[in-house]
């Protein structure tokens, strides 16, 4: 939830930290602890009843959005053994689906490795087509001050991203 409000408000994230880090551990051993977070939450959370839910929210909406990977990712996953049922056979086909730069250190893309780790080439989101979808996200969602939470079961990626978003905006992390 802290990591929630850092995003959302991060001036009221930082004021409270060391208060916020004290009351969320002592919350098993403290029963006002729980009180105290919620009056820290108030101004920030609405709660309403559950009608209100019901009758006013639309609820959460699923959209599936079906990329079509580039030529060389699809030319990579080909490469990917047909039974990838590992964990490691997935972990590969995620990272070249998010980027085909992210597996040029692999040995089963070893005759690639020096097309694969051309700083332009990983810098590029075009190659990678979640990549370019994410960037346009960013791109759009900027232009109407909107905020982007994204979360990925893999570090590489999110790493990548941070990269990307240096070289294009001259972000920096923070």
């Amino acid at each position: 939830m802290y990591n929630t409000f850092c995003v959302v408000s991060p001036k009221f994230a930082a004021d409270l930290e060391q208060k916020w880090a004290s009351l969320s551990s002592s919350i098993d051993k403290n029963a006002r602890a729980l009180e105290e977070l919620r009056d820290i939450l108030s101004p920030l959370v609405h709660k309403c009843s559950e009608n209100v839910r019901k009758v006013s929210l639309p609820g959460i909406r699923d959209t599936v959005i079906h990329l079509k990977p580039t030529e060389l990712q699809k030319e990579l996953l080909k490469r990917v053994p047909e039974n990838s049922g590992s964990f490691y056979e997935q972990n590969l086909m995620s990272l070249i689906s998010v980027h085909p730069s992210l597996v040029a250190n692999r040995k089963e893309f070893s005759d690639l490795e020096s097309q694969l780790k051309e700083r332009r080439c990983r810098l590029d989101p075009d190659i990678g087509v979640k990549m370019k979808f994410v960037i346009e996200l960013i791109r759009l969602c900027g232009g109407w001050k909107e905020r982007v939470i994204i979360f990925s079961q893999l570090l590489d990626p999110l790493n990548l991203i941070k990269e990307t978003l240096n070289s294009l905006f001259s972000w920096t992390l923070g």
